[in-house]
C-alpha cells in the first residue's frame, strides 16, 4: 500500500513539475543536423492518439543528435489524462522511457489557444522553431484529420488538413492556404522545406502535391486514410538515432518503411495502410505534363464516353470510395495499357505516365488483408469521380489552373483536340504556340510579346536529351531542328515567362 501511495505522489509531482514551470535555458539551441517540427493537433476526436505519438516521441529522442519540437493543441473533450489541460502547448521533446502515459517534456510555451486550423498558426510555430532551434534539415508533420484536397461528408465546406474543433476551422487546399502556409514556410527557411509529411488521412494526391511542389523537396502521404495511431514515432526516431546524419530522401524512405512494418504485423499491429514519399523536383513537374498529356489523347477517343476507358477506371485502385473519388493513377494508366482495344499510341502516353511516377517515387508501401486488396497502389492518386458532376471547387486548385485536361477529362469534355490545345497554350505558354511538323519543332511568339523562351528535349524517363534553344524571343515564328539522332518517343517542354508547355515528339530516323 506505501508503495502504491509513493508511486501515486511521485507521479503527480512529475507531472505538476512539468505542467507548471517553463524551461527558460534547460534546452539547447546548438545547430544540429536535423530538427523535426511536429503541429500535432489533438483538438478534435484523435486527442487519446495524440497523446500516445507524444509519448512514443519520448521513448525514442535523442537530443544529442537532433530536435524534437512539438505544438500540442488539446481537446475540452475525450482524453483526461495528464491533467486534462485545455490551452495550446509547445514542448521540446525530451527523453522519457517510462510507459505510464505522462508527458515529461520541456514545455518551452503555453497558456494560448492556437487555431490549428489557420495556417498562420502553423506559420508562426515553425517560424519559432526554425529560430530556436538552428539545424541543417528541416522536417514538418502536420498531425491530424485529413481529406485530400476534398470536403469529408457532413463536414466543414473547406477542403483539406488539420481540423481545430474548438474554432471549426481546417486549413483548405483548393482555397490555397495549404499552399500559402508552405510557401510562407519556403520564405522563412529562404529554400525547400526538406521533408513535410502529412500523418493525416488521403494527402497522397496528384493534385494536394501540385500545391506545393515548388517548396519542398520530399513529401510524405497517405493514398489511404491514415491508421488512428499515425506514425510510429518511436520507430523513427530510433532509425534516425543510428542515422541522424540522414539525407532528406533516406529519412522520407525511412518513414515510409518503417510506418508500412508497423502495421504489417510490427509495432503498431495490423491494419490496412498505404504510405508514400516523393521528390518534388523537374520529375514531378514533368509527371504533371505527362498527366495533363496523357488526359489530352484520352479525350481525343471520346474520353468517358469510351467504354474501354471506363472499363480501365472501374478496375483502377482506389481509396475510401464512398466519398473521396480517389483513384491510384499509375494503375489507371496500366490498365489502359493492358486493354487491348486501346491504340498503341494511347498506350504510350500511359507508359510515360507510369515511368514518371517511377521517377518521382522515392519509396512506397502499403499492407492490407487480405494483401491483394492495395495492390494497385503506388503512391499517388488523382480525383477521378463516378459520373460527370465534378466537385466545383476543382477548378480552383493550381493543378486545375495549370494544366486543366486532366480536369476537362473527368468532367466528360470531348473537345476537339485543337480547342484543348489552345486552352493549354493560353494557360501554360502566354500565348505562344508550339507544334511539331516532320521532326522539326515550330514556335509561333504572338504579337507584341517578348519572352524568355527555353525548349527542352526529354526521354519518356524524364531525362534531359537535348537543349534545343535557351535565350531571348519577340514576336516571329522560328524553326528549330532537334540533333538527337536515336528515333523514339520524347517530349519537348517549352517554358516562357508564363509557364510551361509539353508535347510529344516522335523522332524517325
Amino acid at each position: 500500500m506505501h508503495k502504491l501511495i509513493f508511486a501515486a505522489v511521485l507521479t503527480a509531482y512529475c507531472f505538476l513539475s512539468t505542467a507548471t514551470i517553463k524551461a527558460e535555458t534547460t534546452t539547447k539551441k546548438a545547430n544540429k543536423h536535423w530538427t523535426i517540427l511536429v503541429f500535432l493537433n489533438g483538438d478534435n476526436d484523435l486527442e487519446g492518439a495524440a497523446m500516445g505519438d507524444m509519448n512514443e516521441m519520448e521513448r525514442a529522442v535523442d537530443t544529442s543528435k537532433y530536435n524534437v519540437i512539438v505544438e500540442f493543441d488539446r481537446s475540452p473533450f475525450g482524453d483526461v489524462s495528464n491533467g486534462n489541460w485545455s490551452d495550446t502547448r509547445t514542448f521540446y521533446v525530451t527523453p522519457d522511457p517510462s510507459v505510464d502515459k505522462i508527458i515529461r517534456s520541456t514545455i518551452i510555451d503555453s497558456g494560448f489557444e492556437a487555431n490549428m486550423g489557420d495556417p498562420n498558426a502553423l506559420i508562426d510555430f515553425v517560424k519559432k522553431g526554425i529560430q530556436d532551434y538552428p539545424a541543417d534539415n528541416y522536417m514538418l508533420v502536420v498531425w491530424d484529420h485529413g481529406n485530400g484536397w476534398l470536403k469529408k461528408q457532413n463536414r466543414l465546406p473547406l477542403k483539406g488538413i488539420s481540423y481545430d474543433e474548438t474554432s471549426n476551422r481546417e486549413m483548405g487546399v483548393a482555397n490555397g492556404e495549404y499552399a500559402y502556409a508552405i510557401d510562407s514556410i519556403s520564405a522563412l527557411l529562404g529554400k525547400r522545406l526538406d521533408v513535410f509529411a502529412n500523418d493525416a488521412c488521403l494527402m497522397g494526391m496528384q493534385e494536394v502535391a501540385y500545391e506545393v511542389k515548388d517548396n519542398v523537396s520530399c513529401l510524405i502521404s497517405s493514398e489511404l486514410s491514415i491508421a488512428y495511431d499515425g506514425y510510429p514515432y518511436d520507430d523513427i526516431l530510433n532509425w534516425l538515432n543510428v542515422n541522424q546524419n540522414a539525407t532528406p530522401e533516406e529519412l522520407s524512405n525511412a518513414i515510409v518503411d518503417k510506418y508500412t512494418i508497423s502495421y504489417n504485423g510490427g509495432s503498431q499491429g495490423t491494419q490496412d495502410a498505404t504510405l508514400s514519399a516523393l521528390k518534388l523536383d523537374n520529375e514531378f513537374l514533368h509527371l504533371s505534363h505527362c498527366i495533363d498529356a496523357f488526359a489530352v489523347e484520352l479525350i481525343k477517343i471520346k474520353g468517358r464516353n469510351n467504354t474501354n476507358i471506363e472499363t480501365a477506371y472501374t478496375e483502377t485502385q482506389c481509396f475510401d470510395n464512398s466519398w473521396v473519388y480517389s483513384y491510384d493513377i499509375y494503375d489507371f494508366a496500366y490498365n489502359i495499357k493492358q486493354n487491348v482495344n486501346i491504340s498503341d499510341s494511347i498506350k504510350s502516353w500511359a507508359d510515360s505516365v507510369m515511368l514518371a511516377i517511377d521517377s518521382v517515387v522515392i519509396n512506397e508501401g502499403h499492407c492490407s488483408t487480405p494483401p491483394a486488396l492495395l495492390e494497385g497502389s503506388h503512391g499517388i492518386a488523382i480525383y477521378y469521380p463516378v459520373g460527370f458532376n465534378i466537385d466545383t471547387t476543382y477548378k480552383n486548385l493550381t493543378l486545375s489552373k495549370d494544366l486543366p485536361n486532366w480536369m476537362n477529362f473527368i468532367k466528360g469534355d470531348t473537345l476537339g483536340i485543337e480547342e484543348i490545345s489552345n486552352i493549354k497554350y493560353q494557360s501554360a505558354s502566354g500565348g505562344s504556340k508550339l507544334e511539331i511538323i516532320k521532326n522539326k519543332i515550330c514556335l509561333s511568339v504572338p504579337n507584341n510579346y517578348y519572352t524568355n523562351t527555353r525548349i527542352t528535349i526529354y526521354d519518356l524517363c524524364g531525362r534531359t536529351k537535348e537543349i534545343v534553344y535557351s535565350g531571348v524571343l519577340s514576336k516571329g515564328d522560328y524553326v528549330f531542328t532537334p540533333k538527337i539522332k536515336k528515333s523514339g518517343i520524347y517530349f519537348v517542354r517549352l517554358k516562357t515567362n508564363s509557364g510551361f508547355y509539353t508535347q510529344k515528339l516522335i523522332i524517325t530516323r
